[in-house]
């Protein structure tokens, strides 16, 4: 693994535990949550499962990140989880982990959440393309004048969102808009449409809004004493994160029928009309912008950490482990990941599909066979390095990632069923990293 000499600027430690929770929290509370209920609404149909599956995808993500937590404070280095499985599987796995998140889970990701920005404007088709792009031009510029910089946008936005998510829980209740008829609402055409595949799909769905539940990890050499705040950040974060988004469902169905759900692009917008009429919607619409921004900054924030990380170890493009000399941030990665987020954007479109829909199902399976993987070299490094320092230890070990694991393994092949364009696009991506990988490979070892 290549370290930089004395002579070259290093990363800089400016997030402290506050803002490590921050960044989860900001890295997931997007677009999720406003617009993939519909989406729920319409393959579920019953507000039990619609919950359910919220849950589960919940529970989910805090057995990963009780199990990550030990990863990141026994490997406080830039990188999160291609550091995670290069220790635990060797070069080659960490490698299509950075390639796939590079070509491309983050881009994917990035592009879905500029549309989502862009999205409630009363304005052309066209303009909100133009507003997507210039929303990640100018956070790219934010993230390359410094981290403190990006962390700074990252706890403001996180703040508006956590604090307008909590008014949307508790405003049906306290104004008195709740009606409970809407907790056993269904589709009149079709009252019993909850089936596996149906589930799995909507399971898709919902874990996008999850999505980058782990992203404080790559961050891990720009946090202060990471190996208490990045435990601290992953358990902490998404536990808070479930209860909220479990809580933000119950609202969206306390106000709104089933068939309303399923019929709004943006539930907290249409439960905002509901109590306050147009001037609520017109302002929920604001916020959600808001709460998409951070998370769009969180996006390019922290993938380029993963970039810098491969290109230190030799295997990806030398230009991603430069530090800038003054502002100390690594300005290539950076600045690859919003363009390729723009053409992504720009693919994305001309599919005549929901641009929303495609990235954002496409973000998804790449991240879901990495996550498996890494959560699984918890066991792998227990047994390969028993007598390492671990600051912390995963809680329920080995029960946690287990279940994890299992859990994952059924979701996978799921995915298929439900969503096979995105997959085999997904699954092509990986393979033609293995000969990538090797071309860089050789290369670092000519050199």
């Amino acid at each position: 693994m290549m370290e930089p000499s004395s002579s070259q600027p290093t990363l800089h430690r400016g997030l402290g535990r506050t803002g490590a929770i921050a960044l989860v929290l900001g890295s997931v509370i997007g677009s999720g949550i406003f617009f993939k209920p519909q989406e729920v609404a319409g393959l579920l149909g019953s507000v039990e499962w619609i919950i359910a599956v919220w849950a589960l995808a919940g529970v989910l993500c805090l057995l990963g990140a009780l199990s990550l937590a030990e990863l990141g404070a026994m490997i406080p280095r830039a990188g999160g989880l291609y550091v995670y499985l290069r220790e635990g599987y060797g070069k080659v796995v960490a490698f299509l982990y950075g390639w796939c998140l590079f070509l491309l889970v983050r881009p994917a990701s990035t592009g879905a959440l500029a549309t989502a920005f862009a999205i409630s404007l009363p304005i052309a088709d066209n303009l909100k393309f133009l507003v997507s792009i210039a929303s990640i031009a100018v956070l790219a510029w934010v993230n390359v004048m410094g981290v403190a910089w990006g962390g700074r946008m990252q706890n403001l936005t996180t703040l508006i969102k956590v604090s307008f998510l909590l008014g949307v829980i508790l405003l049906p209740w306290f104004t008195g808009s709740v009606e409970t008829e809407n907790f056993t609402s269904t589709f009149e055409s079709d009252p019993n449409r909850v089936n596996i595949n149906n589930f799995m799909a909507a399971l898709l769905a919902v874990m996008f809004a999850y999505n980058s539940w782990h992203e404080v990890t790559p961050l891990a050499e720009e946090i202060k004493e990471p190996q208490r705040n990045v435990p601290w950040a992953l358990v902490v974060g998404v536990g808070v994160l479930t209860l909220l988004y479990v809580g933000t469902n119950i609202a969206y169905h306390s106000v709104l029928s089933m068939t309303e759900v399923a019929s709004e692009k943006n539930s907290a917008t249409a439960v905002m009309d509901h109590i306050f009429g147009p001037v609520g919607g017109s302002i929920m619409t604001a916020l959600v912008m808001c709460s998409v921004f951070g998370t769009l900054n969180a996006n390019l924030l922290h993938a380029p950490r993963v970039y810098f990380a491969m290109s230190r170890d030799g295997v990806f493009f030398p230009q991603f482990a430069r530090v800038h000399a003054t502002r100390r941030t690594p300005m290539a990665a950076i600045l690859t990941q919003a363009g390729l987020g723009c053409v992504m954007i720009l693919i994305a479109t001309t599919t005549g599909e929901d641009v929303f829909k495609v990235l954002s199902n496409l973000a998804v399976f790449g991240n879901s066979i990495f996550y498996l993987l890494a959560v699984f070299a918890v066991i792998i490094l227990r047994r390969r390095q028993p007598t390492r320092d671990r600051p912390y230890r995963t809680f329920g070990y080995p029960w946690t990632p287990l279940v994890f694991v299992l859990c994952y393994a059924c979701f996978l092949p799921s995915i298929f069923v439900a969503r096979p364009l995105e997959s085999w696009y997904g699954l092509g991506v990986i393979i033609l990293g293995i000969p990538a990988f090797w071309i860089w490979h050789s290369r670092s070892k000519a050199s």
